[in-house]
């Protein structure tokens, strides 16, 4: 999903919910983040053209670190935590947020939004390798086809090209940095699994946030020396706001919410929405070219996510 570090939530505590609730406000509210996420990539593409990317990258980190700590004291009331755990908090920032957040800017910057989309939808591809690696999850048969059909579309759209299928050298190290963003984030769910059963996914979040950005800016220093501030004009304000506000602060909460009414399986199909919008956008915004490889690869990496989601439910 998009800014998966940031605008994805950790998993939270089960909760109860229907086994099939009706299609009510929450659905429609995941639509409208699905849409937010979705534009969400055209819209840093665009602020690309004033702002360097990783002084973009700084700024909505700071800003949206302030306004979740804002949100997190006033529905958590504190910040506090068990000291034995303030280790796997601070790696879980470095790792999910600072680290991927890197790689996924830097990424984004050297390919096309359709192709960071796609990559990054891959996430739960990662997640569930990983957690069959170190034993947490055994991967069913179902799972397997949905992680083979992810991979088979992933080297689709890499290879994509104006030529038909090949290595696409204008893309290759864009999508290659979001993949391995994607690797980050498995990680980070895989650690931040412990730390959700203790705290609110809020709390767990914004503390992973506070302590990745630091590194989000340290790597952002010679972008911030190097930036041309005059050269940014109202639109490229307007789009580090959305980004921050809408696509980070609002979606996070939002999508929180639905999974404690609908569950993970069901909010995560909205998630699978997000590349179809942003090549959508990406194609009427920015010109992308969307080739029939890259659309086959679309559907076979969004059909092999859904195996994977579905094949591991109990």
């Amino acid at each position: 999903m998009n800014d998966k570090p940031t605008t994805s939530p950790a998993e939270p505590k089960p909760v109860a919910t229907s086994a099939n609730p009706p299609f009510g406000l929450v659905d429609l509210a995941m639509l409208g983040v699905t849409l937010v996420w979705g534009l969400n990539f055209a819209v840093v593409k665009h602020t690309f053209a004033e702002m360097l990317p990783l002084t973009f990258n700084g700024l909505r980190f700071v800003l949206s670190s302030a306004l979740m700590l804002a949100l997190t004291l006033l529905i958590d009331k504190n910040l506090r935590v068990r000291r034995s755990d303030v280790a796997l908090i601070i790696l879980t920032g470095l790792i999910g947020n600072g680290l991927y957040q890197i790689l996924f800017i830097k990424g984004l910057a050297l390919t096309t939004a359709g192709n960071s989309a796609l990559l990054v939808a891959t996430n739960p591809i990662f997640i569930a390798l990983l957690t069959a690696l170190f034993g947490l999850e055994r991967i069913t048969p179902r799972m397997w086809v949905g992680i083979l059909l992810s991979f088979a579309g992933i080297v689709l759209v890499i290879g994509s090209s104006d030529k038909g299928l090949g290595i696409n050298p204008h893309t290759l190290p864009g999508d290659a940095l979001t993949l391995l963003a994607g690797l980050c984030w498995g990680v980070y769910a895989l650690l931040t699994r412990p730390l959700v059963r203790r705290y609110s996914p809020i709390k767990v979040t914004t503390l992973s946030m506070l302590a990745g950005t630091p590194l989000i800016l340290l790597a952002a220093i010679p972008d911030l020396t190097a930036q041309d501030w005059s050269a940014i004009t109202l639109r490229g304000w307007g789009g580090l706001g959305f980004s921050f506000f809408l696509s980070i602060s609002m979606a996070y909460i939002v999508y929180s919410k639905a999974i404690s009414v609908m569950g993970n399986a069901r909010t995560g199909i909205y998630s699978n929405l997000v590349p179809v919008v942003t090549m959508i956008a990406a194609a009427l915004t920015l010109g992308e070219r969307v080739g029939w490889l890259q659309v086959g690869g679309a559907l076979i990496i969004l059909a092999g996510i859904y195996l994977t989601r579905a094949g591991g439910r109990r």
